[in-house]
């Protein structure tokens, strides 16, 4: 084993992910920048996936260490902190077991964090892919204007137009970090099972300089229907999880009066509008709300002049303002 301290450390949480593990592996060997390590951890489970991990670490050098939990942890969160405090490298790249990378992802986001001293997270676009690789239709990169390149954001800034009412860094596979500000975060993310991400990449943002975004389809964010935030959305758990999340954000950014009401304002018309939920759950939902945010009349006033505005603008499709 090569004794350098790699310039990457990847992060390879998995968890019943046997038919996905093949693809995600050989895209990370395929890294046009090979400078890394890869720290595979198996949350106990029921598949094959500990056969295919096998494997691969039986003949690629840099995978550094291959743990397999005895018993579920219950969070992915927790695979997270165990990951990281196992790396060597500055720079941390969590690879969600299911999905890809495309061959330039990480030359690209290392790229970018060399190119500025001050920026201490990048992300690009994705691609969302069904469980064959297909490319499905949706597109949450509608935002962007940019179309190519690389751009430097201001932390705060970009959690005040870009967070607060999405997570725009919506998925983990698409991001790498200075490894220090996973030290930033304060929170502990074991709390959520959908929303921690959310909160984790605030907390490290506004613990940064600057974000980079890379405007190309780098990733392949695979969508299952049996997802985990499916089931959460029909049940109310995601938007009792937002309240408290967006209670954090809002601490984070602190953002103007307007905003303020634009991002509760959002929430309380989808709380009330249900996803599927019944009216106990809605109600249960709203009472969060209200607990958190106080009197929800004028919010939902404010958000519906702001997505009117947004209309008129033609920003009608960006979700995350």
């Amino acid at each position: 084993m090569n004794s350098k301290t790699p310039r990457v450390s990847i992060i390879l949480p998995n968890y019943n992910h046997e038919p996905f593990l093949r693809e995600r592996l050989d895209t990370i060997i395929a890294q046009t920048f090979a400078d890394w390590e890869l720290i595979i951890l198996d949350d106990c489970s029921g598949d094959r996936s500990m056969d295919v991990i096998r494997e691969y670490a039986a003949r690629e050098p840099r995978i550094t260490h291959v743990i397999a939990n005895e018993t579920n942890s219950g969070s992915t969160f927790r695979q997270w902190r165990k990951g990281i405090a196992l790396a060597s490298a500055p720079l941390i790249w969590i690879a969600e077991s299911d999905d890809a990378a495309h061959p330039e992802f990480l030359e690209e986001a290392v790229g970018a964090l060399d190119s500025s001293a001050g920026t201490g997270i990048v992300f690009c676009n994705s691609l969302l892919v069904d469980g064959k690789s297909e490319k499905l239709p949706l597109d949450l990169d509608c935002d962007d204007t940019a179309g190519k390149g690389t751009t430097f954001h201001d932390a705060k800034d970009f959690i005040r137009k870009k967070m607060l009412v999405n997570n725009r860094l919506y998925n983990a596979s698409a991001v790498v970090f200075h490894r220090g500000l996973y030290e930033k975060v304060t929170t502990d993310l074991t709390r959520f099972r959908l929303c921690g991400d959310w909160v984790c990449w605030a907390q490290m943002i506004a613990a940064s300089g600057q974000v980079a975004w890379i405007h190309r389809k780098l990733n392949s964010f695979r969508q299952h229907t049996d997802k985990v935030t499916s089931q959460a959305k029909k049940n109310g758990m995601e938007m009792l999880e937002r309240a408290e999340a967006a209670a954090i954000i809002i601490g984070l950014a602190q953002p103007s009066w307007w905003k303020r009401n634009c991002m509760t304002g959002y929430n309380a018309v989808h709380a009330s509008r249900g996803a599927g939920y019944d009216r106990q759950t809605q109600l249960q939902v709203l009472a969060r709300w209200r607990d958190k945010f106080g009197f929800l009349l004028m919010p939902r006033l404010v958000f519906m002049m702001h997505a009117a505005i947004k209309r008129i603008s033609g920003r009608r499709n960006d979700p995350y303002s």
